[in-house]
């Protein structure tokens, strides 16, 4: 059966370098034979978690908030892999990636704990970034790969990989030929059900 890989997209910005790199992953596991079904956050109206734990009472099937987000869920669980991709803004992901990340706290059971079933449990994850400095350490991009390690370890998906790079101006990242290959190769692993190699 083909795998499912929902890509997540964050940037506002039309000719998105985030979001070019992520259609590279997509391109690769379209290759291998999986659906991509793919969202753009930036054209949703999501609101942010309002701490009301309705969800958590189980007084509703996912989110009391009846906005763009609910139709998410239901994508968000049949996905066998998630690829998500954001700008670094303020040294971390886009705004509108962490309004979809605070309201996956609906799929969370009661009680949840590091370690326990979740929808999002076994679902390989990557994360696309791109930033304007020269250098990673200064750019954000570390905060953002830290958030994300600490969101698969809670609801137990597997980051498989983190691909980044300095691409400032619109459609700088097409100029990365190294990286563009690296992420259709990550796609077509993670089509397959297989994960990237460790660097050497």
């Amino acid at each position: 059966m083909a795998q499912k890989i929902l890509v997540v997209k964050s940037s506002p910005r039309k000719d998105s370098n985030s979001s070019f790199l992520a259609d590279e992953v997509a391109a690769g596991a379209r290759k291998k034979g999986a659906k991509i079904e793919e969202i753009n956050l930036a054209s949703l109206k999501i609101g942010p978690c309002k701490a009301c734990d309705s969800c958590q009472k189980q007084k509703v099937e996912y989110c009391t908030f009846q906005d763009d987000m609910i139709a998410l869920y239901p994508k968000i669980v049949e996905a066998d892999s998630i690829v998500y991709a954001t700008p670094i803004y303020w040294f971390t992901v886009s705004a509108q990636l962490k309004l979809f990340m605070d309201r996956c706290y609906a799929l969370m059971a009661p009680h949840h704990e590091v370690g326990d079933a979740s929808p999002l449990a076994g679902k390989a994850v990557v994360l696309c970034a791109t930033y304007g400095d020269d250098d990673p350490l200064c750019s954000g991009v570390v905060n953002a790969r830290g958030t994300f390690i600490d969101f698969c370890a809670y609801v137990g998906a597997d980051l498989v990989d983190v691909l980044h790079a300095t691409a400032q101006e619109p459609g700088e990242i097409r100029q990365d030929k190294e990286l563009l290959e690296q992420a259709r190769a990550v796609g077509q692993l993670i089509a397959v059900g297989e994960e990237p190699l460790p660097p050497a």
